[in-house]
């Protein structure tokens, strides 16, 4: 009717639409996928068979083990050596030293003027050494004396002093060493 000149396109009434045939690139690709999932199932077949085998292993390995701990006894340790003797009876000596007495002897020594910034006590050696801060000259002096006072302390002396520049001026910066009594 197309013919005639002004007359209505003709009226389609069938509203489902045609299907179309799948084309070859689909089937390629869908071959391609399924060769991938055969090479995976390959590998993963693989993987847990190994995985099985070193079960297997350690396993075997375990009893093994067992069986020789179970069957030989332990070997005698050889005796300890001089230096493993002398390095044990240094950290016995380090933790049988009287510590409480130490940082007690310490502390009463304690005054506004001179700060102790750093302590370095060798209890196997029984050598105590403080650096410390202090305004003046005299009031490491005063320290040093409060020192030589406590009971536990012999021998103290200032080995050296220098005067430095801080925030709040100058100060005396001083090492202190003494000996101590270790044993408790």
């Amino acid at each position: 009717m197309a013919l005639i000149r002004g007359a209505p396109a003709p009226l389609v009434l069938d509203f489902a639409p045609l299907r179309r045939r799948s084309g070859w690139l689909g089937w390629v690709l869908l071959s391609v996928g399924l060769v991938a999932v055969g090479f995976e199932v390959v590998a993963f077949e693989a993987a847990r068979t190994d995985l099985a085998e070193r079960e297997a292993i350690v396993a075997r390995l375990r009893h093994q083990l067992q069986r020789k701990l179970s069957a030989a006894p332990a070997p005698p340790s050889p005796p300890p050596s001089a230096k493993e003797v002398q390095a044990a009876n240094k950290v016995a000596a380090q933790r049988n030293a009287d510590w409480s007495g130490l940082f007690a002897a310490l502390a009463r020594t304690r005054s506004d003027d001179a700060a102790l910034l750093e302590i370095h006590a060798d209890a196997a050696g029984g050598t105590l050494r403080l650096v410390g801060e202090a305004p003046a000259l005299g009031a490491a002096f005063d320290h040093l004396h409060r020192l030589q006072q406590q009971g536990g302390l012999r021998d103290a002396r200032i080995d050296r002093h220098e005067w430095t520049s801080g925030d709040g001026g100058d100060v005396v910066r001083f090492a202190t060493s003494a000996r101590w009594r270790t044993a408790r």
